[in-house]
């Protein structure tokens, strides 16, 4: 453990400081409300700081940050899928990121076929739409003013077509 490097609060800083703009649109990307996704980013720096000598090197520090930054956005959507059925499951969340550069393991490749069969049954608008929220600092503001809708209405339709999603691959998933 002797080649792990040791890290100041101010290399700490400068680097979550290089990574926040980034951090912020990947949590925004499935937490659309600005006070949650804030909250969830604050837990990601804390757990980030108190677990900052685990990194084993200063250049993994922008992947190790979206590791942690994944695990608390599955965590809080795990929390809201109790509350109101209406969000993908945590399973289907990493399935969808996997298409976007985040690594799905092998067991979830089924996952991953059944969100790409359910993509493919959505209008190609609508994929379209889905797909481009799920870019890097694309907001459901932009995706409005582009279509000319309403921010409410992007957002209700961003969750018909979440529940869609989810609808369909828990059907195809309980068929297999």
């Amino acid at each position: 453990m002797s080649n792990v490097p040791r890290y100041t609060q101010k290399w700490f800083e400068q680097a979550y400081l290089a990574s926040r703009p980034k951090l912020r649109a990947f949590i925004r990307s499935v937490i659309f409300s600005a006070e949650d996704s804030e909250d969830v980013m604050q837990e990601v720096v804390s757990i980030a700081w108190e677990k900052i000598e685990k990194l084993q090197s200063k250049e993994q520090f922008q992947p190790w940050l979206f590791g942690i930054a994944k695990n608390r956005v599955m965590k809080y959507c795990t929390k809201m899928a109790k509350r109101k059925s209406r969000s993908l499951s945590p399973e289907a969340l990493e399935a969808l990121w996997s298409e976007h550069a985040i690594t799905v393991g092998a067991s979830q490749e089924s996952l991953l076929d059944a969100l790409r069969t359910c993509l493919s049954k959505l209008s190609p608008e609508h994929q379209k739409i889905l797909l481009e929220r799920h870019q890097p600092n694309v907001t459901n503001r932009m995706i409005a003013r582009e279509k000319g809708y309403s921010e409410s209405k992007t957002s209700r339709l961003m969750n018909t077509l979440y529940a869609e999603l989810m609808k369909c691959i828990h059907k195809i998933q309980g068929n297999s």
